[in-house]
Order: C-alpha cells, then structure tokens, then sequence
C-alpha cells in the first residue's frame, strides 16, 4: 500500500474525531510500510488516547518518541503530558515535563491540571509558582487549572485570590468557567 499525505490526514482526522482504532491501525500500517510520520500525526494520536483516557493505547506512539523519532518536539511533548495526566498517571507525565528543557505555557498548563485533577492538588500550586518565576504569562486555561487545583484541596482563599489576580495581575478577564 502507498501512502502519501492524505494518510497523515487520515490519522489526523480519525483521532480528532475519536476514531483511535482507526487512526492507530492506519498509523501501523503507515510505519510497517516504512513511511515517516510527521509530528502532527503523533501529536493528534496522543491527544486523542488522552481524551479518550486509553492509556495502554496511547502508549504505541509514545514508544516511538522515545527511540528517537520526535523526542524534542514540544508538541508532542505537551500531548504525552496531557495524555499521562488525563489517564492519572502523573508520574509519567512528570517525568516527561521534567526532560523539557524550555516548557512552554501549554506544557504547563498540561502539568497544573494533572496535579489539580490527580493530586496533589498544592503541588500544581508550586508549579504555578515556578511557571511564573520562570517568566511564563499564565493564560485562561492555566488559571482554569489553578482554580481546580485550589477546589479540589478545598483552598477557598487562595483561590479567590488567584481569581481577582487574573484580571488585577494578568489582564485577564474571568469566564463562566473560571
């Protein structure tokens, strides 16, 4: 069988549409044919495991990130982190977002949340606090993670805290999410 591009579209699409069978059967049979992935169809492939919490699914195209296909890609990084966190196993997420040398704010964000989510909920603070320490401009979806995190470990004060500085400090405005 050929594959040209519309078979990275497929695997996009397929995973985008939570189609992950699909997608991980036309990824194998693109692999077994000796043809290159691109970033995008790892990082499609690993968000939608995640979504779908299908850990043992998601880690197929982790295995080949880690023999040296993508393995500084950020996108692909920020996907594994979502997809371990998203299935509750944080340490794994970790361990990846620690080999970052340069985190970016989705990577972050990815990070917070899993520890809001998964626990501990005060280690997402800290690493909110080292985000910030780091230059890093949170945006809406990490102060969505704080606030969970704050929720969870049932810190009422320092959330409504975190919630005025979102418009005070960071410009900000606060959504019905929020």
């Amino acid at each position: 069988m050929q594959f040209c591009g519309t078979q990275y579209l497929q695997v996009v699409h397929s995973a985008q549409n939570g189609l992950v069978d699909v997608a991980l059967r036309i990824f194998h049979q693109m692999l077994h044919s000796g043809v290159k992935s691109v970033p995008v169809t790892f990082s499609s492939l690993i968000l939608a495991c995640g979504n779908l919490a299908l850990i043992h699914l998601g880690k197929q195209p982790h295995a080949y990130v880690i023999h040296g296909i993508f393995t500084d890609n950020m996108f692909i990084s920020s996907s594994l982190i979502d997809m371990y966190c998203k299935c509750g196993n944080i340490s794994s997420a970790r361990q990846i977002f620690d080999g970052i040398q340069s985190p970016d704010i989705v990577s972050w964000t990815a990070m917070i949340m899993g520890y809001a989510l998964h626990g501990p909920a005060t280690e997402a603070l800290v690493l909110f606090g080292r985000m910030q320490l780091g230059n890093i401009k949170p945006n809406h979806l990490t102060f969505l993670a704080v606030l969970t995190a704050c929720g969870h470990a049932g810190l009422v004060d320092k959330g409504w805290k975190y919630f005025n500085s979102m418009s005070d400090q960071h410009g900000i405005v606060p959504s019905l999410e929020h």
